[in-house]
């Protein structure tokens, strides 16, 4: 009989360290899907790091060319305006050399009649303007100051008369009667 207990004993010893074997190999399995979950959550982890490090050097890198645009589009925008400006100044040196080419006796001639015209109070001086105009390359706003008479027809017509009276007795009545 105590031989039978002896067995039972074992049996029994056998038995719960069966079970107690089966529980640590359930405990292991858990803790080794434990430490790989923990190890995929580090590698995660380790990955949107490289991935926010990634962001933000591309961030500073668009900060950098987003900078570059702007002096590009500073540097254009200064260019343009150089360029209007230097076609301003082309088209005033091209119309100042225009002046340059007109026939230095006929402008004289010109610029000589309508003083003397002017001075005697004679309308041809009027006449004259639009010839002057045109030989000197006058802009549109610049002709249109010079060619409107600021003195009204009716004294313009005084003027005349006056100038020839002045230029008449002026010759000490030489020239003949005043012109009208």
């Amino acid at each position: 009989d105590d031989a039978e207990r002896h067995r039972a004993q074992a049996r029994q010893l056998m038995e719960e360290k069966d079970v107690a074997a089966d529980r640590l190999r359930v405990r292991l399995a858990e803790l080794e899907e434990e430490v790989n979950s923990n190890a995929f959550i580090a590698q995660l982890a380790e990955q949107q790091a490289g991935r926010d490090a990634e962001v933000r050097a591309k961030s500073r890198e668009v900060d950098h060319l987003s900078q570059s645009v702007a002096e590009v589009q500073r540097l254009l925008n200064l260019s343009y305006s150089q360029e209007r400006i230097l076609k301003e100044r082309i088209r005033e040196l091209e119309s100042s050399h225009g002046r340059g080419h007109i026939a230095g006796d006929y402008l004289k001639h010109v610029v000589l009649k309508y003083m003397e015209y002017t001075q005697v109070g004679d309308l041809k001086a009027q006449g004259l303007v639009p010839v002057l105009c045109t030989l000197l390359s006058f802009s549109p706003e610049e002709r249109r100051a010079v060619e409107n008479p600021a003195i009204p027809q009716p004294l313009l017509l005084i003027n005349q008369a006056v100038g020839s009276t002045s230029s008449w007795m002026r010759s000490g009545g030489q020239e003949g009667a005043p012109k009208r």
